[in-house]
């Protein structure tokens, strides 16, 4: 796709590289004047008058903006192909121009579809059990077939195993970074990150060379929530970044759905006691969409295509494979190969068009 710029970008950049306007502030100053440029354009003592502000707010105006940090993010915008949105803008998602703090705008890069009002957050552990990554794959390629979007942070462990998931079944599926648009963090999921731009969108509120802070974290998850209908967490011990999702989701009157997990598992103690505070229970795709709705799902977005000949080694890695995300390392168990025989029947299979390949040499059918 071509890139979306807003002929003021530059207002919007510079009004938010004043010292001490984030992006509650901003708002209420765009809200106020009727936009960044008026705002910027407007005196200290008109600043200083609304309410919650002072007079060392109205020094910020009198400095003025960081020019510097305008245009490096401008230009970073065009190195990376990128896009702006603006809060009003067209390509503002609906559902996050209604939560507390919305971002003033986030730069991102891939698409935004009116299919993606209808979105899930799928979040969870990092370090997930084998029973976390195996739900994770399976509701998200059941949200994606039922034709709703995956909403996730694309981390390692959930995060990765759900977008994945949701590209194998044919679906659409967002990305939020905690960091910069051109730091993908982790650096394992860059290949995952350029997939989902061309089945959906990778984006960020932080500006270009943002390193992944811990701090941003908690704020990127309020745009998780804030992109979805519901959140979704798969695996949280009792402290835990998933668990800002679902708080987030909570105070922006988003449902929030949990899987259970076995007693006494400490990467269940978050998601089970979510479930006594009141979430909704989870234990199969239908479930999420009975609980948003959807008695109803959508007919799958995965194209039926014929299966071109191969030969019997090919037919047997193909047969190997299922839909959702498999290491090269398990196969080699499962199909008694090398990972040296098996990367080179992959590489034809990905060639002929039956088997793509996720982020960390997972592979997958696409047929």
């Amino acid at each position: 796709m071509s890139a979306k710029i807003p002929p003021d970008a530059r207002d919007w950049l510079a009004l938010f590289s004043l010292p001490g306007i984030g992006p509650t502030r901003f708002m209420q100053l765009v809200s106020a004047f009727g936009s960044p440029r008026t705002a910027l354009e407007a005196a200290p003592e008109d600043w200083a008058a609304l309410p919650g502000f002072s007079d060392k707010t109205g020094d910020a105006l009198r400095r003025g903006p960081q020019n510097t940090y305008v245009d490096r993010q401008l230009q970073a915008v065009e190195k990376y192909g990128a896009s702006m949105a603006v809060f009003g803008a067209e390509d503002y998602p609906t559902l996050l121009a209604l939560i507390p703090g919305a971002p003033p705008f986030f730069f991102y890069r891939g698409t935004f579809t009116a299919a993606d009002e209808r979105a899930v957050a799928i979040v969870g552990a990092r370090t997930p059990s084998p029973y976390g990554r195996k739900m994770a794959a399976e509701l998200a390629d059941g949200v994606a077939r039922a034709g709703l979007t995956v909403v996730s942070g694309l981390a390692h462990g959930v995060d990765g195993f759900a977008h994945a998931a949701a590209l194998a079944a044919g679906g659409r599926t967002i990305a939020v970074l905690g960091s910069g648009l051109d730091i993908v963090y982790p650096g394992e999921h860059r290949e995952l990150a350029e997939h989902i731009t061309e089945n959906g969108a990778v984006l960020s509120e932080f500006p270009f060379g943002a390193a992944p802070a811990r701090e941003n974290f908690p704020k990127r998850n309020r745009i998780i929530s804030g992109l979805a209908l519901c959140a979704t967490i798969i695996e949280a011990r009792e402290i835990s970044g998933a668990l800002s999702t679902a708080r987030h989701a909570l105070e922006q009157n988003r449902e929030v759905f949990a899987v259970p997990g076995p007693a006494g598992s400490e990467l269940s103690v978050g998601t089970n006691n979510l479930i006594k505070a009141g979430a909704q229970l989870v234990t199969s795709v239908d479930d999420i969409l009975a609980g948003l709705g959807f008695h109803n799902k959508p007919v799958s977005t995965k194209n039926a295509l014929p299966l071109p000949r191969l030969t019997p080694i090919q037919q047997r890695v193909y047969d190997g494979l299922g839909e959702t995300p498999c290491h090269i390392d398990q196969l080699s168990v499962d199909l008694a190969l090398t990972v040296g025989e098996l990367s080179t029947i992959l590489l034809d299979l990905e060639l002929v068009g039956v088997v793509g390949q996720g982020a960390g040499k997972r592979f997958y059918r696409l047929i």
